[in-house]
């Protein structure tokens, strides 16, 4: 008797939990052919811990992105590459004629500009985090107290700091070049 319960049971659960009563049902986008299964959750990890690497970037850049802002910007910039006339043929490969496919393409290209266009995601990282930067100084300058906590921070440095004393002198350079703009 228990053998006969116990295959009503699988036979029940054969057919809930099956790929195609799955798909039917929404809860998967793509079945994903066995043979192809290591090539497609490969990338797509890989893909998933770059994106979350280079998210995490964008919101130490920006402390106020919330998670859901930090993909869309990342998103953006992806998009804004595969819209690049010199990425086309890249991006006119996403589609495919099965949708597991188009998923692999997609992962695959989306790492793949993260490897190639490094330096391009860093200088918009590094944008990021001058703009985060000149709002916190606009902050600060307005506060009272603002230029004697200015000047006790430099007697601080001592002259040995060569990063401090680098960027005292790259901001007077640049204060200068404010200043001569503005005689113009």
């Amino acid at each position: 008797m228990l053998q006969g319960y116990r295959a009503v049971a699988v036979g029940f659960a054969d057919m809930h939990d099956g790929a195609e009563r799955m798909h039917a049902k929404g809860i998967i986008r793509n079945i994903v052919p066995w043979k192809h299964a290591r090539e497609f959750f490969y990338w797509r990890l890989k893909k998933h811990v770059v994106e979350g690497s280079l998210m995490k970037a964008i919101a130490t850049a920006n402390e106020s992105a919330t998670f859901a802002e930090s993909r869309r910007t990342l998103h953006a910039w992806f998009d804004a590459w595969a819209d690049a006339p010199k990425n086309a043929q890249d991006a006119a490969s996403f589609p495919s004629s099965s949708a597991w496919k188009g998923d692999v393409q997609m992962c695959k290209a989306f790492v793949r500009w993260s490897e190639a266009d490094r330096a391009g995601i860093d200088a918009k990282v590094q944008g990021m985090l001058a703009d985060s930067a000149t709002v916190v100084v606009k902050k600060f300058m307005h506060s009272p107290g603002a230029i004697t906590a200015l000047v006790n921070a430099l007697k601080e440095c001592s002259g040995n700091d060569a990063g401090a004393i680098e960027v005292l002198k790259e901001t007077r350079d640049k204060l200068q070049e404010l200043l001569l703009d503005e005689g113009k």
